[in-house]
């Protein structure tokens, strides 16, 4: 009879070694491919958020341009303001004005969500971008 060499003996220990961590490799890749699936999809889900808060940014502006507008037409009016119907015309004024401070606080109150909001997402875009930059 044939005495195994001990060399074989190393061998077929390897092999079975290898043959675990093959499995373990593929195991974890197909997890990587579906992590990778997943964060696909969040990204093209982070494009949406972008293109949706870039679209309310625009909104938000040109309602501020319109608020700074009634500001400067009360402002306007305030100027032109004449002594001779003064009960009349104060009172219009004074309804306008608390208007105007009514929806100043509103703005002011959307533009501070909407800022804390902008400073969350580009504070979370900006650490994955150095994240990718780090590795690149």
């Amino acid at each position: 009879m044939i005495e195994k060499s001990p060399f074989l003996a190393v061998m077929h220990n390897d092999h079975k070694h290898w043959s675990k961590e093959y499995h373990r490799w593929l195991e974890e890749l197909l997890q990587w491919e579906e992590d990778h699936l997943t964060a696909l999809a969040c990204l093209e889900k982070i494009t949406r958020v972008v293109a949706e808060d870039r679209e309310g940014l625009e909104e938000h502006l040109q309602a501020v341009k319109a608020h700074k507008k009634a500001v400067d037409d009360h402002e306007v009016a305030l100027n032109g303001y004449q002594p001779l119907y003064a009960e009349e015309h104060e009172g219009q004024l004074a309804r306008r004005h608390e208007q105007e401070a009514i929806r100043h606080e509103e703005q002011q109150d959307l533009h501070e969500q909407i800022k804390r909001r902008h400073c969350r997402l580009m504070s979370h875009l900006t650490m994955i971008r150095n994240l990718l930059e780090q590795e690149a």
